[in-house]
């Protein structure tokens, strides 16, 4: 249980850092901003990811379809 905690705290503190980052950008100057945006898209993808390992989602395996 203890793997579900640990991928449940950083999905937290990744909702955090692109809520963080959304903020930043949208009052950041030009130069700016597209590195943020950058980042934000990054962020974005890992919190994805984590909160796909979480909600327990997988891919069908290949070679196995349902009857």
């Amino acid at each position: 249980m203890g793997y579900l905690k640990d991928i449940a705290r950083e999905l937290y503190a990744l909702e955090r850092q692109v809520s963080d980052l959304a903020a930043q950008a949208d009052v950041a100057p030009a130069g700016r901003k597209a590195f943020l945006e950058d980042q934000l898209r990054k962020v974005t993808a890992e919190r994805d990811r984590f909160r796909g390992l979480l909600e327990g989602r997988k891919t069908e395996p290949l070679g196995r379809r349902p009857r």
